[in-house]
């Protein structure tokens, strides 16, 4: 790894980190089975923000006893996004669109205090990717974007801590972006065989580098990615096109614009 991507690797660690779908009060403790998302920190007008995707967001709720999206601090504290009414467990996230629905972006996204700032991001080394300072790419020249998050079949456990790789993505983009696009592919073909599993990568950054003297800039929230799990791949079709060899990344493209109308949706504005 040359410095320029180690930069890179040190940048997109700051923006986001694993999102845990964890029992209540943790039953069962904190494994490496523990399913996860990407949850990928974005600041726009002073407001801080927490984005992943709307399928990460509706797992929550897909079994019983509800799991709940949390956070996980290096003090051993958990902090959860959500709470409890009297109609029962209410996750902060906000789902762009509805359960079992193709329209409107996969895309949910939680609203953060300053408190959430004082306590997690100075604690943890964190920080939000300023969109009120956001240099468009020249989408046109654009090939190679690097898709970052947490892979959930890669994490390990040592010294009592459990370990989560933030995985690096490079792939050729399909067909240029323009910002009038929903989303946009990644896909190459490797010359050895691809041993990651890309689930758990949801909620997660892809960037460009404008130059070698410029910093990384915010393009798209990863939706999916293939290979995504071991299991779908194990059982995959025969005659499938897709290899071993083959990777893909599918991404929501954001911009500024784009992002207040994704906060309108939700309501949050």
């Amino acid at each position: 790894m040359n410095e320029i991507q180690r930069n890179i690797q040190v940048e997109a660690a700051k923006h986001s980190e694993p999102l845990f779908l964890s029992p209540p009060w943790l039953q069962g403790g904190h494994t490496i089975e523990k399913a996860n998302g990407t949850i990928t920190y974005v600041q726009q007008g002073g407001e801080i923000f927490g984005i992943t995707c709307a399928h990460v967001y509706y797992q929550q709720f897909a079994s019983e006893p509800h799991k709940w999206l949390t956070i996980h601090g290096k003090e051993r504290y958990i902090y959860q996004f959500g709470t409890f009414t009297q109609n029962g467990y209410k996750s902060h996230f906000r789902p762009l669109r509805m359960p079992k629905s193709d329209n409107g972006p996969d895309i949910a996204i939680v609203k953060l205090d300053d408190a959430f700032k004082k306590i997690h991001f100075e604690r943890k080394g964190k920080a939000a990717i300023d969109l009120d300072n956001w240099t468009e790419p020249n989408w046109i020249e654009l090939r190679t974007p690097v898709a970052f998050g947490f892979p959930t079949e890669h994490k390990s456990e040592a010294d009592g801590f459990l370990q989560c790789p933030l995985a690096a993505v490079v792939a050729e983009l399909t067909r240029p972006i323009s910002i009038s696009d929903d989303s946009f592919l990644m896909a190459s073909s490797l010359e050895r065989e691809n041993t990651f599993y890309f689930s758990g990568m949801s909620g997660g950054a892809v960037y460009c580098m404008l130059d070698s003297e410029r910093p990384i800039e915010l393009i798209g929230i990863v939706f999916e990615g293939f290979p995504g799990s071991s299991a779908e791949w194990q059982s995959r079709p025969n005659g499938c096109f897709l290899t071993a060899n083959d990777i893909q990344i599918r991404a929501h493209v954001i911009t500024p614009d784009i992002f207040q109308t994704w906060l309108g949706i939700a309501g949050f504005r």
